[in-house]
């Protein structure tokens, strides 16, 4: 066959390949390297695709890892600071005594003092900053001013003070008073605000266990200071880690 025909050909079989819409192989080599090309195309997205499945186990993996560690560490954290600094007035501070014999794998640091205001526990609570752990409690509002926007302002600034700190437990004061119930209710308010906020509510604990405190329901008899640590203990365990 001569070039001529031979090219005439190739075109022939071209018209009919178009005309039926269909891919043939007329004679030219060059469809070859196209037909390879198409190959290696679909083993590339395979490769590709195994490659980064391969390398999503890996991340995944890493952050397991990362995850365990972390947990790891928060334990260890847990294990190692049991330092309990508790802040009041006259009231907790009667339990000085027996709260550290409710909680005794913690290192109980309580600071109390009589008609204790908050604006004064402010200024203790930055002062002895470095000796806070993870965990604080905090009984402040039986000594109360009267203004539940001052107090809401001062459980602000404390949470600033004691940025850091996993729980800030708030223990409620008893009624005795209609100004207590202002208090109360700012600090469950405070508990929305802040994630780290637990309420102990010691004022209904209180009303569930009566006879254990003076007669205006506010300072503690001896059996009440029992209560009262227990009912801190109780709590503090509880904290999640």
């Amino acid at each position: 066959m001569s070039r001529w025909s031979a090219v005439r050909g190739i075109e022939a079989c071209a018209v009919v390949a178009l005309l039926l819409g269909v891919v043939v192989s007329c004679g030219d080599d060059s469809s070859a390297p196209r037909q390879s090309a198409t190959t290696m195309s679909a083993a590339a997205k395979r490769a590709q695709a195994t490659a980064a499945a391969v390398d999503q186990r890996q991340a995944d993996r890493r952050r397991l890892a990362r995850a365990l560690a972390d947990q790891r560490h928060e334990a260890a954290l847990r294990r190692k600071d049991r330092r309990l600094f508790v802040m009041s007035d006259s009231v907790m501070l009667g339990a000085k005594y027996d709260l550290p014999k409710a909680l005794p794998t913690w290192k109980v640091n309580l600071d109390g003092k009589e008609s204790r205001f908050f604006k004064a526990g402010l200024e203790v609570l930055q002062a002895r900053r470095r000796e806070i752990g993870r965990v604080v409690v905090i009984q402040m509002g039986n000594n109360y001013g009267g203004s539940a926007a001052v107090f809401r302002l001062q459980i602000d600034a404390a949470m600033n003070i004691l940025k850091g700190v996993r729980w800030v437990v708030f223990v409620t004061v008893f009624e005795y008073r209609r100004k207590q119930a202002e208090v109360n209710s700012e600090l469950r308010a405070a508990a929305l605000r802040y994630p780290n906020i637990r309420i102990a509510d010691w004022n209904a604990y209180e009303h569930a266990n009566p006879g254990h405190t003076s007669r205006n329901g506010l300072h503690l008899k001896p059996s009440g200071a029992v209560l009262m640590a227990g009912f801190i203990a109780s709590v503090v365990s509880s904290l999640p880690a």
